[in-house]
């Protein structure tokens, strides 16, 4: 469970809706850039894109520091982005953090899954370094991808017992996503294995298919422009 806020009053209200579900929880700051949890604010020196706390009235300080300030990560521009929201969500303890995406492979004529037992970093970093630990899989672009493939995959991540099919479940879940939204890239990182035994989805990036914005309206009103090139925008 996840809430959106553009004020500290907002975060509050939102962590108090979660109050029931969870004993902690994580802000967010949401800039389209990565590195947020190792990132610096400039203008107060708070460090730290994404924070865990124990109570809606801590929620509410921490957004106090991050909203209306730039966040500055390896990512983003020297000055850093403006800070226009943060995302209040429940605290999960990962057991496992794994990644896993669907991607539009032109090189394959179509859909691959790309997915790893080392989630929660660069998955550049994990193709640079350590390649085998990267398992591709190529996806029928018509009947989608079989039980038997999900259900592999979920081994090769090193999924045991219920969690196999969790897991399968999940990967066919997103893909059906992917294709119902015209989406060229759903990327999930981490894809957290929990303590109490749930396959959840900590952080996505999204990217759709521009040519498609005819027939997804509603995704496409979603974009926020706030820190998109204006050139780009009126283009």
């Amino acid at each position: 469970s996840r809430a959106s806020a553009t004020s500290a009053q907002e975060a509050q209200e939102a962590a108090r809706a979660l109050a029931g579900q969870t004993k902690e929880f994580v802000v967010k700051a949401q800039i389209l850039a990565g590195g947020r949890g190792k990132g610096t604010f400039v203008e107060n020196g708070y460090k730290g894109g994404v924070q865990i706390v124990n109570t809606p009235e801590e929620v509410a300080a921490v957004a106090k520091n991050m909203l209306g300030f730039h966040l500055k990560t390896h990512q983003t521009p020297p000055e850093g982005i403006k800070v226009q929201k943060v995302l209040v969500a429940e605290c999960i303890n990962i057991k496992r953090e794994l990644y896993f995406a669907v991607v539009l492979d032109r090189s394959a004529q179509g859909p691959v899954f790309v997915a790893s037992q080392r989630g929660g970093m660069d998955i550049e970093k994990v193709a640079a370094e350590a390649p085998q630990d990267i398992h591709t899989v190529k996806v029928h672009p018509i009947n989608g991808p079989t039980r038997d493939q999900t259900i592999d995959l979920a081994k090769k991540l090193g999924f045991t017992g219920a969690l196999i099919e969790k897991a399968a479940d999940e990967f066919e879940k997103i893909y059906r996503m992917f294709v119902k939204y015209d989406a060229t890239q759903i990327e999930i990182n981490p894809l957290a294995e929990s303590d109490d035994g749930r396959v959840v989805v900590c952080d996505a990036k999204l990217g759709f298919d521009d040519n498609a914005a005819f027939r997804q309206k509603d995704i496409f009103a979603l974009e926020d422009t706030a820190e998109s090139d204006p050139r780009e925008v009126a283009a």
